[in-house]
């Protein structure tokens, strides 16, 4: 199986390792970070990723937000992993069995490429 992908940045501490993403954006507070981070699939996505390579969870994910030097971190990635990894299951049985269904909502709108030509989209 190909597997390609790079983190932005993995420090190897003393009391084990740190992954951090960096950002764009103008979040301006730790609580709205942290809550950025806490719905992220990316992060622990990264923290499968390093499990699978270091043996054991990174013990901080964050992200930095870079034009305000604000830091948001993940916690309770003990759930999180799991139900990520069954959203990682689901999503692959849909693309081995072809489905694409349109799942419209306000944010995969909002940024989709056929925004301009799908029946499907939200305002």
């Amino acid at each position: 199986m190909l597997k390609l992908g790079r983190w932005d940045r993995v420090d190897m501490l003393d009391k084990g390792g740190r992954i951090i993403d960096y950002k764009t954006g103008e979040v301006t507070s730790r609580e709205a970070a942290d809550r950025r981070a806490s719905g992220s699939i990316q992060l622990p996505i990264y923290a499968l990723a390093y499990k699978e390579r270091f043996g054991t969870f990174p013990k901080i994910l964050a992200l930095y937000f870079v034009d305000t030097e604000v830091v948001g971190e993940l916690k309770g990635l003990d759930k999180k992993a799991e139900k990520t990894k069954e959203k990682i299951r689901k999503v692959a049985q849909s693309v081995k069995a072809r489905e694409f269904a349109a799942k419209p909502s306000y944010m995969a709108c909002q940024y989709c490429s056929y925004r301009g030509i799908c029946p499907y989209k939200t305002d």
